[in-house]
C-alpha cells in the first residue's frame, strides 16, 4: 500500500520542479502587484497581493504541475520577507523579550501549519495542494505585514 505524501514532502518535491518560474530570492521585496482572491473557504477574498514575477509565471501555467511551480517559487519568496522582517523584529525589540517572539512565532507556525494542512489531505487530489499553497502564502505575506506593524 503506498503511503500518502505530507504537504511538506509535496512542497519540498515541488521546489526542485520550479525550473523557469524559480527566480533569485534576494533581500530585496518582490513588487506585490495582484490582489489574491483566494479565500481559504472564508467569504471575505485575502488581502494579500502576488509578485510580478508571480503573476508572470502563473500567465504562463499550461498545466497544474505549471501553476504548482509558479506557487512554490512565490512562496519562497514569501518566506524569505517573513524570516527578513522576523530577524528584523529580533532586533528592533528588547533583549528579555527574544524569546517570548521566538515563541510566538514558533507557535503561529502551528497554526498555519494545521490551517493550511486542512485544505489539503489525500482525498483532495491536486486542486486542495493549490489551495493549501496558495494558504500558505498568503498566511506568510499576512505574517509578515503583522511583525512590520507590532514592531
Amino acid at each position: 500500500m503506498m503511503r500518502p505524501y505530507t504537504l511538506k514532502t509535496l512542497l519540498i518535491l515541488s521546489s526542485f520542479w520550479l525550473g523557469g518560474c524559480a527566480q533569485s530570492t534576494q533581500a530585496v521585496e518582490p513588487s506585490r502587484t495582484e490582489l489574491s482572491t483566494e479565500t481559504q473557504g472564508s467569504k471575505e477574498p485575502a488581502k494579500t497581493q502576488r509578485s510580478a514575477e508571480y503573476i508572470s509565471c502563473s500567465q504562463k501555467a499550461l498545466a497544474r504541475l505549471d501553476y504548482t511551480r509558479c506557487q512554490s517559487a512565490e512562496l519562497q519568496r514569501e518566506d524569505v520577507l517573513l524570516n527578513q522582517e522576523y530577524q528584523s523584529a529580533i532586533k528592533r525589540i528588547q533583549t528579555f523579550r527574544h524569546e517570548d517572539l521566538k515563541h510566538m512565532q514558533n507557535l503561529w507556525i502551528k497554526y498555519r501549519d494545521a490551517k493550511c494542512n486542512f485544505f489539503y489531505h489525500k482525498e483532495s487530489g491536486s486542486g486542495g495542494q493549490n489551495d493549501a499553497m496558495d494558504c500558505y502564502i498568503d498566511m506568510s505575506q499576512q505574517r509578515t505585514d503583522e511583525l512590520k506593524a507590532l514592531f
